[in-house]
């Protein structure tokens, strides 16, 4: 007889515990796939962010060698730049010293009596040309041998009207040595005012003349021939004389041409073909100027020209012919 509390107990069937095995294999197979899946992209996700960081700390280092290299070139850069600028004010030191040393050995007088240039010519000047009063203008007249104790190759002195330009010149046989070496012929970068090796200074009085000099340095050798580039300097006419002297004559020259240009040589020509070669050449250096100075020139006419730099890039440059000497 059946009591009240008791459970009827279901059959065990084989196949049926079989098939909850497999059920169970199924479930256990499937969550080791799952965990693996899980592990593998665990360590996918890992290695990338290791291989990340790595990649940020090589940039990183990269980065820190960049701004050690970029340092190292800014220090020196200015290590240079530092240099240089002691350089150039002790070589600046070394020409106003030289420019004290000149002018307490030289003695400049003004020089009254002289003649006129291409006095067949003269009629080619117009009456109300300033020329008429520039041949009134007093010379120079300085004592070379002084400063030919200093430098036997001082050839000349020339001195500009309102600028700094008032200085012994030199020649040697090329146009490089006085680049940097200034007037007692020690090193200096700031070199010295020259004139060109093809000029004769036995003969100055040769076609063209060409004075050169530094011009970066503002107010040493031609650096105050920027002053020209102001209208209120090259509309006063009584800075457009230009005054220079040599072991036999003092001479006036009138400007006529001033202009700023990029590195050529075509100005400084010194020998012409022909008189249609040279006049090519003079109206070549009148159009470029800044101003038309209504200057007759002819080919009877000498040619001073004052040549320095700039800029890096570029010249300034005047031209002036020859209207009077000494006797």
């Amino acid at each position: 007889m059946k009591k009240d509390n008791d459970i009827d107990m279901p059959k065990l069937d084989k196949n049926y515990l079989k098939n909850e095995l497999t059920k169970l294999e199924k479930l256990k197979q499937n969550t080791n796939n799952l965990i693996n899946n899980i592990k593998h992209t665990a360590i996918l996700n890992l290695n990338e962010l290791k291989s990340t960081l790595n990649n940020l700390n090589t940039k990183k280092k990269k980065k820190k060698h960049l701004f050690i290299t970029i340092d190292i070139i800014i220090i020196i850069i200015l290590m240079i730049f530092s240099f240089l600028t002691i350089e150039n004010l002790f070589h600046k030191k070394e020409i106003k010293q030289t420019e004290s040393n000149i002018n307490k050995i030289v003695k400049i007088t003004e020089v009254t009596t002289g003649e006129v240039v291409n006095e067949p010519n003269i009629n080619n000047e117009p009456k109300e040309n300033i020329y008429w009063k520039y041949l009134n203008y007093s010379m120079l007249d300085v004592n070379l041998e002084e400063l030919k104790t200093i430098n036997n190759e001082v050839s000349g002195w020339i001195q500009v009207n309102n600028t700094n330009v008032n200085y012994p010149y030199v020649l040697h046989n090329d146009n490089s040595y006085y680049l940097n070496h200034q007037l007692d012929k020690s090193y200096n970068t700031a070199g010295w005012v020259f004139m060109d090796y093809r000029n004769n200074p036995n003969t100055y009085l040769n076609k063209h003349t060409i004075l050169y000099a530094h011009g970066l340095y503002n107010k040493a050798l031609f650096g105050s021939l920027k002053n020209i580039l102001d209208p209120k300097w090259y509309n006063n006419e009584e800075n457009l004389v230009i005054k220079t002297v040599d072991e036999t004559n003092s001479y006036l020259w009138q400007i006529f041409s001033i202009y700023k240009i990029e590195n050529t040589n075509d100005y400084i020509q010194t020998d012409f073909i022909d008189e249609q070669d040279f006049n090519e050449f003079i109206n070549l250096i009148k159009n470029r100027s800044i101003k038309d100075f209504n200057t007759t020139i002819n080919n009877d006419d000498k040619i001073l020209t004052l040549s320095t730099c700039y800029n890096h890039d570029v010249k300034l440059v005047i031209h002036a012919k020859l209207i009077k000497k000494t006797y």
